[in-house]
């Protein structure tokens, strides 16, 4: 299973982190990769089965009328107003560069078959593909690692600055890499994490979670079921998914 942080910039530049997390040992490998149509999903270790990547990007747009995604609402992200069309969205200034690579990793995964959308016929999952999922770092921070953690001397280290890893780096870090060891994962031969590291990771403890969850659901989850829109090539809403 795996996390990817998805970079906002476009074509080759778009070095995306991925957190590949081995769930019996809780040890993270990581590495990047360039997102591209053909090859929106990155390649695993060895060649081994993927059954989860959770992303940290937008998967749609908002429905047809709306400046805001269900899930986005929920979850507070920093990304809320998202446009209902390609043709806003060119438009966009503030995040469009995120946006664009998330939509169509997900749409690129849908239409070539490559993946199982999470929220997306479930009940007829192919069992040989993996499966991909939206999820925001901070919202699992909020809702999984601080309660987790019940632990004052994190809480202290990090409250009221849980929605503002850009302005106060060095605490984000501290924070969430304390906390993922206190909670026994490793990442052998890193000492301390980017951010961008760091939030691939709680992307993929988000799918560790999700591979061993009744019915694939869990508690914090938030959002409404993916619409396809085939002729603009693209979905609207979708879940952000959290244990």
């Amino acid at each position: 299973m795996a996390g990817v942080d998805t970079s906002g910039a476009s074509g080759i530049k778009n070095y995306s982190v991925i957190a590949w997390l081995d769930s019996d040992k809780q040890t993270f490998l990581l590495d990047a990769y360039s997102p591209t149509p053909t090859t929106p999903l990155p390649s695993s270790p060895n060649n081994s089965a993927i059954g989860f990547i959770g992303f940290d990007s937008p998967q749609g747009l908002s429905s047809q009328g709306k400046i805001i995604r269900d899930c986005d609402k929920n979850a507070k992200t920093s990304t809320s107003k998202i446009p209902s069309s390609r043709g806003l969205l060119s438009k966009t200034t503030l995040y469009k560069g995120l946006i664009e690579v998330g939509i169509d990793i997900f749409w690129n995964c849908h239409s070539n078959q490559i993946a199982n959308i999470y929220g997306l016929n479930q009940s007829k999952f192919d069992q040989e593909k993996p499966t991909i999922f939206e999820t925001y770092p901070r919202y699992v921070i909020r809702k999984w690692l601080s309660n987790r953690l019940n632990n004052m001397k994190f809480y202290i280290l990090f409250k009221d600055h849980i929605t503002h890893k850009r302005a106060y780096p060095s605490r984000y870090v501290d924070y969430v890499w304390e906390g993922l060891k206190f909670l026994g994962y490793t990442c052998p031969g890193v000492h301390r994490p980017s951010i961008d590291q760091l939030d691939a990771m709680l992307c993929a403890v988000v799918a560790q979670h999700l591979s061993t969850a009744s019915n694939f659901q869990l508690t914090n989850s938030v959002g409404l079921k993916p619409i396809i829109n085939n002729k603009d090539k693209v979905f609207h809403e979708g879940f952000i998914v959290c244990p």
